[in-house]
This record gives C-alpha cells, sequence and structure tokens, in this order.
C-alpha cells in the first residue's frame, strides 16, 4: 500500500469518527491508550527492543 492510499484510509477513518463518534473522540483515544497500555506493557519502545535482541540472537544462532 503506497503513501496516497495509506494517506486516504487516514483521512476516510477521520471522517468516519467524526461522523459517527461525534462528541466520542475522547472514549475512542481512551480505548485507544488502553489497548496500546495493555498489548504493549514494556511501551512500544521496549517492544521493539525486545524484538531487535530476539531477531540478533536468531540470527547469530
Amino acid at each position: 500500500m503506497g503513501a496516497g492510499h495509506r494517506a486516504a484510509v487516514f483521512h476516510l477513518t477521520q471522517e468516519l469518527f467524526w461522523t459517527y463518534l461525534l462528541r466520542w473522540q475522547r472514549v475512542a483515544l481512551g480505548v485507544l491508550i488502553v489497548l496500546i497500555v495493555v498489548a504493549f506493557p514494556t511501551g512500544i519502545v521496549g517492544w521493539l527492543r525486545q524484538r531487535r535482541a530476539a531477531r540478533a540472537g536468531a540470527h547469530h544462532a
């Protein structure tokens, strides 16, 4: 998917949220934050470091 397609998907999603979740943006943002915290308990950077370390270990094994 090219950059233009990703931008179109982003803007379409933004318009759908604005249309159907008017005044619910903060709730949606809160849910997103909770999902990120649950999915990445060490944080996104910590998760990326773990993946990089695992890949480096797999390549050297």
